[in-house]
């Protein structure tokens, strides 16, 4: 699709329209892969951090005036693929939930009382702009959802110590936002492993297998364990 607002436009009656058109590249994507014997991502995008007040509609304010609903729109966007594919096209997406990591860190901070909007916020700190991912705070957590999604894998105490004390973004995120992003990560993969009873990774309980494309465990190539010094310096 064109951008994030699109996914959560399954509520606007006059831009449905956006959010049928990535149904349909969708559909084109599942055939294509379906044909290749490849699994299928989508990686599940996030709320802009003050919501969306501008669009392509004479602003988006009434659909999406902060990060909050904007974002639980957008995650419910992909929970509507998922199905969509599932119902309609009797295959299986995978979802890298992003989406609900940044919604995981926002709740965190909200119930700790804390500003989100502080720049020493680690919910502020996710942001470049109003939209994209900041180079260290924002890749961090988009890098380690996907490898977390892709694996199934948790971080051992010692990998979670060595990636706080190893200058891992170089000291472009600071160690007290990093761990809040690795518990947040933990605690989306842990209770998502299903979405309306569709597995929502390859190792979700009834995913479908690809051995042509090798198995997820091992895709890392002897770097399954990310935090070892030596996988970092490939």
């Amino acid at each position: 699709n064109k951008d994030s607002e699109t996914d959560g436009r399954y509520r606007c009656p006059l831009c449905l329209h956006n959010f049928n058109s990535s149904l349909s590249g969708l559909k084109v994507l599942v055939q294509r892969a379906s044909q290749a014997g490849s699994p299928i991502w989508l990686l599940q995008t996030w709320g802009r951090l003050m919501g969306d007040t501008k669009g392509s509609h004479g602003g988006n304010s009434w659909l999406y005036p902060d990060f909050r609903q904007m974002n639980e729109r957008i995650v419910q966007g992909y929970i509507k693929y998922q199905a969509f594919v599932h119902n309609r096209l009797n295959a299986v997406v995978f979802i890298i939930p992003c989406g609900e990591v940044y919604g995981r860190i926002w709740e965190v901070e909200a119930a700790a009382g804390r500003d989100r909007f502080s720049p020493e916020s680690p919910f502020r700190m996710l942001y470049k702009d109003n939209g994209h991912p900041s180079r260290g705070c924002g890749a961090f957590v988009m890098a380690l959802t996907m490898i977390m999604s892709f694996t199934g894998k948790r971080l051992t105490h010692m990998e979670i110590d060595h990636l706080l004390t190893s200058n891992v973004t170089d000291g472009l995120c600071p160690t007290y936002a990093l761990r809040s992003y690795i518990d947040a990560v933990t605690h989306i993969m842990d209770n998502t492993a299903l979405n309306n009873g569709l597995p929502r990774y390859p190792w979700s309980p009834g995913a479908p297998q690809y051995p042509e494309m090798g198995s997820y465990s091992g895709m890392t190539d002897g770097c399954e364990n990310i935090a070892h010094t030596h996988c970092q310096e490939r």
